[in-house]
């Protein structure tokens, strides 16, 4: 996959994430939780992409593992980060877990089902 077209589809699975965080069904947030969601999609938006720079590097090595332990270092390092900014927003902004359901689930899966169609796209390629 192109960088192009990789960073192509991460702006609009960004964009449909902020439509669902903002305008989703129940959604009524207040600032503080858009912002919250805002974070959340932001925290996604880089981890994707810092990812893919990693794969595109991983996939080129002489080392025909590494491609996996990147993929799996990676749903491992997502799910710590993510829960960390969870605790964060909720026990430090005060944000009601109820109302980071929304941008949260659909942010994980959006940008996951992203991640998990690249990276396989980009291994079939080695």
């Amino acid at each position: 996959m192109s960088v192009a077209r990789f960073y192509i589809f991460l702006v609009l699975t960004a964009i449909v994430c902020l439509g669902i965080s903002l305008f989703g069904p129940g959604a009524d947030p207040s600032q503080l939780v858009a912002n919250a969601s805002y974070g959340i999609i932001a925290f996604f938006v880089f981890f994707t992409s810092l990812i893919f720079q990693i794969s595109e590097r991983a996939v080129r090595s002489s080392n025909p593992f590494l491609f996996t332990r990147v993929f799996m270092v990676s749903i491992s390092l997502k799910i710590v980060l993510l829960s960390m900014l969870v605790i964060i927003l909720v026990k430090v902004l005060g944000i009601k877990p109820r109302e980071l359901v929304l941008p949260l689930i659909s942010s994980y899966l959006l940008f996951t089902i992203l991640e998990t169609w690249v990276l396989m796209k980009m291994a079939k390629v080695k």
